[in-house]
């Protein structure tokens, strides 16, 4: 498009076609597959297993009703009689956590001393220093085996005290519970209810998977200092976004300063910068997350790795599609779009045709990371490490998974958005582009293909959450495109007719847009398909719950304070 003579005569006309075009067909497709992917939810919600199908989160529960008999009347009441099966209160048990972990780790120094034996031949020891005493050469083995029992009678002895304690108001009980009912219909209901005029008390919502439970910060009751973090964690987002683009351009500077010998000089100078934006871009997933963990409550990891998806997502639009036009300043960017927002479209078309060659060799760069994801280098690097002190299946079991916050889903799902949206949205101004993310894409369902299915540790699976987000940014990304034509036509064409009909594109996209998000109920299965219970509900509902929403360490505790009592151990 930069080339292209400015008043050209009719080809700015077939370029308006385009736009309709492409706008139409990614509303058809996203509309199609959010379809398609209706009938997998609503599968998936049928056959959610007990105990998640069949229970609630329940959060901001009153002073007065914080025991378990509290709250099974409470449902008793406004649903009736003997509709509850169980009731978990989350507790306070900092104590009981720091017992579990202290077993935990010396069951693990004891499983590395017997390993050294056995590699060894010879008994390992060790020096163990108390305060005040000189430090003494002791066995390991039988100085680990005597830790793990000892830590285990105060593990018992906590728990009993917790579950007695735990029977009255307040106390160690906190303000969030898991409260499973006997059938499904009695969860809808219980959902749909308002049971106080304050909006958050009572406060009933989907269960997370059992595994990415956040139960840290379940135990937290302290809404002003949550609130006090929050705002913490917006700055610190919004530092990332002012002092982003110095370091880039820094980046830039470094790699058009070096220079290759001969041929490779022009490749370098081509894939340098790009390559040096892909390699920041790598490392801030997990600086946002470390974020999103420090300063946000959240209920789920699940929760944490969508808050990553859409800040991630959001930055690498400012500072990967909208670079060139952004410039060298974050602040000024968005101060001059502030005072004088209709020169936004302009502001892209002035600077976006002039950077295709730029994206030409971004998404080349991506193939070469999708390769390095293949070989899993980091997960073979961490096993090699664990091999030299434990046995090759503990180590494999260490190794495992990949880091969440690069490999996870939210960081993933915000990169292959972003390539999609760099064919949308640079596709009209360069037809390459969408030649090379075709490529891309087939790169990458190869690769992850395999990755996902054969290689890598299976997930929770959270029911396509990450898939609703990704369709309404691909939306979004539309909206930007239609924006930058917009611009295009206004400065270039010859009238005013293309500029009008990506206009009218605009207003299309940014209705469906918001139609989708109004016009797709997915997250609760309909009432409907309850009413009608098919065999999927049924087989589901027969099966019997494999674990509870009871805390891991009050299970941990359970099971250990039973094997103290039983009469072989007691014997």
């Amino acid at each position: 498009m930069g080339n292209v003579v400015i008043r050209h005569p009719w080809l700015y006309y077939i370029q308006a076609l385009f736009v309709a075009y492409v706008c139409y067909t990614v509303k058809t497709l996203i509309y199609d597959a959010q379809e398609k992917f209706l009938v997998r939810r609503f599968k998936w919600l049928k056959t959610l297993p007990h105990p998640r199908s069949r229970t609630v989160l329940v959060e901001g529960i009153p002073d007065e009703f914080t025991c378990e008999d509290k709250i099974r009347e409470f449902f008793g009441l406004a649903l009736g009689s003997d509709v509850v099966e169980e009731v978990h209160t989350v507790k306070k048990t900092r104590a009981l956590i720091g017992l579990v972990q202290y077993r935990d780790t010396a069951l693990d120094q004891k499983s590395q001393a017997e390993f050294q034996l056995e590699k060894n031949e010879k008994r390992p020891e060790h020096y163990v220093v108390n305060v005040g005493q000189v430090p003494q050469k002791v066995d390991s083995i039988e100085f680990y085996t005597e830790e793990v029992r000892k830590t285990e009678e105060a593990i018992a002895a906590e728990y009993h005290r917790i579950l007695e304690e735990s029977q009255k108001v307040g106390g160690v009980n906190c303000r969030n519970a898991f409260v499973s009912f006997k059938d499904r219909k009695s969860v809808e209901l219980a959902k749909e209810l308002d049971y106080d005029s304050d909006a958050y008390t009572w406060v009933l919502s989907e269960p997370p998977d059992i595994e990415m439970v956040r139960w840290q910060e379940l135990r937290l009751d302290d809404n002003y200092t949550e609130t006090a973090s929050e705002v913490i964690g917006y700055a610190c987002v919004f530092g990332l976004y002012a002092g982003f683009v110095p370091i880039c351009l820094a980046i830039t500077n470094i790699a058009n300063s070096i220079h290759m010998p001969g041929f490779l000089d022009a490749l370098w100078a081509s894939l340098a910068p790009t390559m040096g934006l892909t390699i920041f871009l790598s490392f801030l997933p997990t600086v946002l997350l470390l974020v999103i963990d420090n300063c946000y409550t959240l209920r789920s990891s699940s929760r944490a790795q969508e808050m990553l998806l859409r800040w991630y997502f959001w930055f690498q639009v400012i500072f990967v599609l909208l670079v060139t036009a952004v410039g060298n300043d974050f602040l000024d960017f968005c101060k001059e779009v502030a005072q004088t927002p209709l020169s936004f479209p302009h502001l892209l078309a002035d600077q976006l045709p002039k950077a295709t060659h730029f994206y030409m060799n971004w998404v080349v760069v991506q193939w070469s990371t999708h390769a390095l994801n293949l070989l899993r280098y980091i997960n073979l690097s961490k096993f090699l490490g664990f091999r030299t002190i434990y046995t090759e299946e503990e180590a494999k079991k260490k190794a495992e998974p990949e880091d969440q916050d690069y490999y996870g889903f939210g960081s993933r799902s915000a990169r292959w958005c972003i390539n999609l949206l760099v064919g949308i949205v640079f596709g009209t101004l360069n037809p390459t582009i969408p030649l090379l993310e075709a490529i891309n894409f087939l790169i990458s369902r190869v690769i992850y293909g395999y990755l996902i299915v054969a290689a890598e540790t299976k997930k929770a699976d959270l029911g396509g959450n990450f898939w609703v987000m990704n369709l309404r940014h691909v939306l979004a990304g539309t909206i930007l495109y239609c924006i930058l034509m917009t611009g295009v036509f206004l400065d270039r064409a010859p009238t005013m007719v293309p500029a009008a009909v990506s206009i009218t594109c605009l207003i299309f996209i940014v209705r469906c847009y918001f139609h989708f998000n109004n016009h797709f109920r997915w997250e609760a299965l309909p009432f409907v398909e309850m009413m009608y219970k098919d065999k999927d509900m049924i087989a589901a509902a027969a099966e019997d719950p494999q674990e509870s929403y009871e805390q891991p360490e009050m299970r941990h505790a359970r099971s250990i304070a039973a094997n103290a009592n039983s009469p072989k151990r007691s014997g």
